[in-house]
């Protein structure tokens, strides 16, 4: 929860005094004063989804076209709604920058944040203001995630970028054209290479239908790539446990201020019982693996032919394309 609007998928409650093994979330506990957070209905299981999507590899870009599709609102209008304004003619539109602020939250993990930067309490560990949407595992995850740069496709997207390469090692981008002839339009399809319009290289265009016809037929003709079996990119998380650390390190410290100020009995042995458990924790902490984040490829038990359906014989059209392109090519 930032100190304000808490995050998207998240609605303000009044606080409870939540007793050991609650998850915080529609609970009939004590009430008491102040505020916390808790799921905000239809909008949670849309944060939800978003969480769920870009986990499994999702493009922030595919889940903002999709949610834009299915005319979901996005984050500044609904709280625009909820506040009882009027939406604007022209409805904000969903971008992977608000899905990125989503993700990156400390307010998915249940804890209280300000600025985007996690709140400590007097004891020196966070602040727990509502129920989770993520362990720490999946939220580091998410964090290795967003540092990647989003890509943006759409469905008139060139079908073979990053998939067609020139002798030079430029990419073989699509320029298409309309020209009048008798009877109306026709479209001219072809690839060029990224460099050939600035002189850097001379090869000749392609045009599109032979260049993804040929592709195509490799990926069907069970004696060439048909046979191959299709791999994918798989993030394996990290470990690094140095925040945790330092969170209990912080609240030694803070502990150890504190011991001095309290008087001999109940209060100081709580004090002395706190401490104990942080350095107990932490020597635990210390005592597990570090190791980078990576990513691997893994088999998917599919061939080239299983993933995509035949082409041979259609027209290509730029649909067909992105959909070779995103299902059928690494």
């Amino acid at each position: 929860m930032d100190r304000g609007d808490p995050t998207y998928g998240y609605k303000t409650v009044p606080a409870r005094n939540h007793v050991d093994g609650c998850d915080w979330h529609a609970c009939d506990c004590p009430r008491t004063e102040g505020l916390q957070i808790d799921f905000d209905g239809e909008v949670h299981a849309y944060a939800a989804e978003i969480i769920s999507r870009l986990l499994r590899s999702d493009s922030r870009n595919s889940v903002c076209l999709d949610f834009g599709r299915r005319e979901s609102l996005a984050p500044s209008d609904y709280k625009r709604q909820a506040r009882g304004n009027k939406l604007p003619e022209k409805r904000a539109e969903w971008c992977p920058e608000t899905l990125r602020n989503i993700v990156t939250s400390p307010t998915i993990r249940g804890l209280m944040s300000h600025n985007g930067e996690i709140v400590y309490g007097e004891d020196g560990m966070w602040v727990r203001v509502g129920p989770a949407m993520v362990d720490d595992s999946q939220a580091a995850e998410l964090l290795v995630r967003m540092e990647q740069k989003p890509r943006t496709r759409t469905d008139g997207a060139a079908p073979l970028l990053d998939v067609a390469f020139c002798d030079c090692g430029g990419k073989l981008h699509l320029w298409q054209a309309k020209r009048k002839i008798k009877g109306g339009e026709k479209l001219y399809r072809n690839y060029r290479c990224q460099y050939a319009n600035k002189g850097q290289c001379d090869a000749g265009a392609i045009t599109a239908e032979d260049l993804e016809s040929l592709v195509s037929s490799y990926v069907q003709l069970p004696t060439m790539l048909g046979e191959i079996e299709v791999y994918a990119n798989h993030l394996v998380p990290g470990e690094d446990h140095t925040e945790e650390i330092e969170q209990r390190r912080e609240a030694l410290d803070k502990l150890t201020e504190r011991l001095g100020m309290v008087p001999a009995g109940p209060a100081m042995d709580a004090v002395l019982r706190a401490m104990g458990e942080h350095t107990e924790s932490m020597a635990q902490l210390e005592k597990l693996p570090q190791r980078a984040a990576e990513w691997v490829s893994v088999p998917t038990g599919e061939t080239y032919a299983e993933r995509c359906p035949t082409r041979l014989g259609r027209t290509w059209a730029p649909a067909h394309g992105r959909s070779l392109h995103a299902g059928c090519l690494p």
